[in-house]
């Protein structure tokens, strides 16, 4: 690795705290040092989390997918995620760990099919509940999978409400994260 046009070897640093490195030796306390996070094989760090700020009404219902837009980023080792879209980009080729929940607001008894899709490098996860004669007005949706992802690939999580006269179910959000994404590069 070469920091300030000095070659170090990456057996001379340590991570402290998971986003930045001290070196051991090989360089002054006045040097400038641009930080980059490092995994434990030396590669770029990636890891996110993000929540919904707060609950978004009106959002599916009528069959439509509607993307679920994780506001406010907890973590972002990597610069991964973006809170605006609620995407996440693959800064490197790997296999990643995503995880999502989204809890799913204001269903009434006409509703008959309720998924949260998980729409990673091309492939859809879907995590589905077909309700019976008891549909809950509120229900949680959690989905994990471990996919290989290519530099960059996105991963967004939708939300698919059917059987509602209109778009009248909306995500909960909120502190204490109801509905939340997040992953991390494995390998």
């Amino acid at each position: 690795m070469t920091v300030n046009g000095l070659v170090v070897d990456p057996a001379d640093y340590q991570s402290v705290d998971g986003s930045s490195i001290v070196f051991a030796e090989g360089l002054n306390a006045g040097d400038i040092v641009a930080a980059h996070s490092l995994n434990q094989a030396g590669r770029a760090a990636a890891a996110f989390a993000a929540r919904v700020g707060a609950t978004v009404a009106s959002q599916t219902g009528a069959g439509g997918a509607a993307a679920v837009l994780f506001d406010i980023e907890t973590y972002d080792d990597g610069q991964c995620f973006d809170a605006s879209t609620g995407v996440m980009t693959a800064p490197t080729t790997g296999l990643y760990q995503l995880n999502a929940a989204v809890t799913l607001t204001g269903m009434t008894a006409a509703a008959n099919d309720i998924a949260v899709t998980l729409a990673a490098a091309g492939v859809d996860h879907v995590a589905r509940h077909m309700p019976d004669a008891n549909v809950p007005s509120t229900l949680t949706l959690a989905i994990s999978v471990l996919i290989e992802m290519a530099s960059g690939d996105t991963a967004r999580v939708l939300a698919t409400v059917a059987g509602e006269a209109g778009d009248v179910v909306g995500v909960a959000g909120g502190s204490d994260r109801v509905s939340h994404f997040s992953g991390y590069l494995v390998r």
